[in-house]
C-alpha cells in the first residue's frame, strides 16, 4: 500500500477529459470532517472507488461551491499513482447539447477555456515582470549613494549619482504602471470571458430546458494510473470561503457562594450549496485570510517641526479635553432576587455534549474538536455548536459609585478563564437562574480578571450627601480656599455580611495656580492620575457604615472655581 499526495491547481474551467481513452468514474461522496475557520472552511472528503487497469478519472461530483483551486489537496490508499487533479465546473445543459451533437456551442465553448489558459499566462507573465521590477527598484532604494552614506564621492559624482537613480527608477515606474495597465486588461478579458459562459450556459438553459433547469455541478478530477484493477480509496480536501463561526457565551451562577461556569458556544453558518450531514466538526481561531509575510522594518528618518510665532504643540502643552474620571456600570438589566441563597438541587446534573469536546493549542490558533456529529445544511442560518463548559473561580464584591447612582450592584470577579482561547463575542448573564442580562466579553484585554455586573441590590441602601456645615471659603492673602466635605451611607439590608467597594473622587487641576490638597479620605486607596477614591468595606449583616472625607481648593481669588 502507498500513499500519493498531490497539490495541483488548475486555473480553468475544464469540459473534456484530459486523457483521451482513460476511464471515467462517477463518484459519490460525502463530507466526513470540516474544519470551521472564522471565516472559511476546510472540508475533508473521501470515496472508495474499483480501479480499472491503466488510466482512470475519478470523478467527485456534487461538491460546494466556491472552492479555493490552490487549496485542492488529493491522497489515497491502493496500489495506484495520482498523476494530476483539476477543478471543473460542470454544466449539465452544456453535456446535454454536445450529446444532442451541437458542436457550435461546444466549440464555442472550448475556444472560450482555451482563451482563459492563455490569458492565465499572459498574467504569470505580467507578475513575473512587476518581481523583476520590485527588486531592481528595491536594489536601487537601498544604495548607500541614495541613503546618503557614501562618504568619499565628490559632489560631481554624487549629482551624477543622483542623476542616474532619478531616471532609472522613473523608468521603472513607467514600466510598472504599463504593466498594471497590462493586469487591468488581462483581468477585464477573463472576466469578460467567464461572463460569455454564464450567459452560454443561461442560454441553454431556457432552450432545453425551460421550466427546471438542471443544478450546476461542481467536481474534482483526479487522474490515476494502475497496474492492474484494484479497490482504492480516494480522498480530497479543499477549502471554500462561504462559511465561518463566531462566538458566544452564557455566563451562569447560582448564588454569591457559587462560582460561575462558562458555557462556550459556536454560531456556525454555510452557504456553499452542499449540506454537511453528520460530519466531524473542528472549530478554529485561525484565519486563512490573514497575511503570513513577515513584516520588515525600514529606515526611520526623523524629521523636524519647526513652529511659527507663539504657536504650542498641540498634545504637548494644550489640554483642551477634560477627562470624566468617574464610569457608570451599564452591564446587566436585571436586579438581584431577593433569596439569593436558596440550597442546590442535590439531584445529578444532566450530561452536556461539551463533554465531547477537546481542545488543542498549537501555539498559532486554537481547534476545538467536536466529538458528537453535527449537521449543518446550506441555508446560511446560524446552528449552535456546543464547545466547552468550565467553572471559573470567582469572588463577587457588591460596588458602589454613589456620587453618580445611589445603588449597589453585585459584581463578580472571574479568573482562570484565560486558557480557554476565548475569542471577543457576546455572553448572556444568568444569576439564580434568572435572566440578567447581555455584556461584551472582551478576551483580548490583557487584564486576567474578567468583571461581570449581575445587577442591583436594593437590600443595600447607600446615600452620599454634602456635609453643610464643613464646606466654607477663606481667604489666604491673595488666594482663596474652599473647602469640602461628604459624608456616605452604606446600610446592609440582607442576612449575610457583605463585601462591598465605595468608589467617590477628587478633582485634578491641570492649572499651576490651582492646588487641591487631600484632607481626610478615611483609609480609602488613591488614584493619583484619576483622582479616585476607594473604600474596601465588609459590612455586618442588618449593619451600616458611614465614611466621611473632605479636601481643599486653593486658587487666585479673582479665578473662579467650580465644583460639583
Amino acid at each position: 500500500m502507498n500513499r500519493s499526495i498531490l497539490t495541483l491547481a488548475v486555473l480553468t474551467w475544464s469540459i473534456t477529459a484530459v486523457f483521451a481513452g482513460s476511464t471515467e468514474k462517477l463518484v459519490k461522496s460525502k463530507p466526513e470532517k470540516v474544519t470551521v475557520y472564522i471565516s472559511g472552511a476546510q472540508v475533508f472528503r473521501n470515496a472508495d472507488v474499483t480501479l480499472q487497469a491503466g488510466q482512470n478519472q475519478v470523478i467527485l461530483e456534487g461538491l460546494e461551491a466556491g472552492v479555493d483551486q490552490q487549496s485542492i489537496q488529493a491522497g489515497g490508499k491502493g496500489n495506484f499513482i495520482i498523476t494530476g487533479v483539476q477543478y471543473q465546473v460542470h454544466y449539465p445543459e452544456l453535456q446535454a447539447v454536445k450529446a444532442n451533437g451541437d458542436a457550435k456551442y461546444y466549440k464555442l465553448v472550448k475556444q472560450i477555456n482555451d482563451s482563459l489558459v492563455e490569458l492565465d499566462f499572459d498574467m504569470k507573465e505580467v507578475i513575473v515582470k512587476k518581481e523583476g521590477l520590485l527588486t531592481e527598484k528595491n536594489v536601487l532604494l537601498n544604495n548607500r549613494l541614495y541613503k546618503g552614506e557614501s562618504k568619499k564621492d565628490s559632489l560631481e559624482l554624487l549629482k551624477n549619482g543622483l542623476t542616474y537613480l532619478r531616471e532609472k527608477l522613473l523608468n521603472i515606474n513607467l514600466e510598472l504602471l504599463k504593466l498594471e495597465r497590462q493586469e487591468m486588461i488581462v483581468q477585464k478579458k477573463r472576466n469578460d470571458l467567464n461572463n460569455r459562459l454564464a450567459e452560454i450556459n443561461n442560454d441553454l438553459t431556457a432552450q432545453s430546458y425551460p421550466t427546471e433547469p438542471a443544478k450546476t455541478d461542481y467536481r474534482i478530477i483526479i487522474d490515476v494510473i494502475a497496474d492492474a484493477a484494484t479497490p482504492a480509496s480516494i480522498n480530497v480536501n479543499y477549502y471554500v470561503s462561504n462559511a465561518g463561526w463566531t462566538p458566544i457565551y452564557d455566563l451562569r451562577t447560582e448564588g454569591v457562594e457559587s462560582p460561575v461556569k462558562l458555557t462556550y458556544k459556536a454560531l456556525v453558518r454555510q452557504s456553499t450549496g452542499a449540506d454537511w450531514k453528520d460530519v466531524r466538526l473542528t472549530l478554529s481561531t485561525g484565519n486563512p485570510h490573514q497575511s503570513f509575510t513577515l513584516p520588515a522594518l525600514s529606515a526611520w528618518y526623523l524629521g523636524v517641526y519647526h513652529p511659527k510665532g507663539k504657536q504650542k504643540f498641540r498634545g504637548y502643552y494644550d489640554d483642551d479635553a477634560k477627562k470624566d474620571m468617574a464610569s457608570k456600570s451599564t452591564m446587566g438589566a436585571g436586579a438581584v432576587p431577593t433569596d439569593m441563597y436558596s440550597a442546590m438541587d442535590t439531584m445529578k446534573d444532566a450530561e452536556y455534549n461539551t463533554s465531547y469536546t477537546t481542545m488543542q493549542d498549537n501555539y498559532v490558533q486554537a481547534e476545538f474538536e467536536i466529538k458528537l456529529p453535527y449537521t449543518i445544511p446550506s441555508d446560511n442560518k446560524t446552528h449552535i455548536v456546543a464547545v466547552m463548559n468550565k467553572e471559573l473561580p470567582t469572588k463577587y464584591v457588591y460596588r458602589s459609585v454613589p456620587k453618580l447612582d445611589m445603588n449597589a450592584y453585585l459584581t463578580a470577579r472571574v479568573t482562570g478563564w484565560e486558557d480557554m482561547n476565548l475569542l471577543p463575542g457576546q455572553a448572556t448573564l444568568f444569576f439564580a437562574g434568572t435572566y440578567v442580562g447581555q455584556t461584551y466579553l472582551n478576551s483580548v484585554e490583557v487584564n486576567d480578571t474578567l468583571n461581570l455586573t449581575l445587577g442591583q441590590d436594593k437590600s443595600i441602601v447607600v446615600k452620599r450627601e454634602k456635609q453643610k456645615d464643613k464646606i466654607k471659603e477663606k481667604l489666604l492673602d491673595n488666594d482663596k480656599v474652599y473647602t469640602f466635605a461628604y459624608e456616605i451611607q452604606v446600610k446592609n439590608g440582607n442576612a449575610k455580611n457583605i463585601d462591598i467597594e465605595i468608589q467617590d473622587q477628587l478633582p485634578l487641576s491641570n492649572n499651576k495656580q490651582v492646588v487641591i490638597e487631600k484632607e481626610n479620605t478615611n483609609g480609602a486607596s488613591y488614584e493619583e492620575n484619576t483622582g479616585i477614591l476607594t473604600w474596601k468595606n465588609t459590612i455586618k449583616a442588618k449593619d451600616s457604615k458611614k465614611i466621611n472625607f473632605s479636601y481643599t481648593i486653593k486658587a487666585p481669588k479673582e479665578m473662579p472655581i467650580a465644583v460639583r
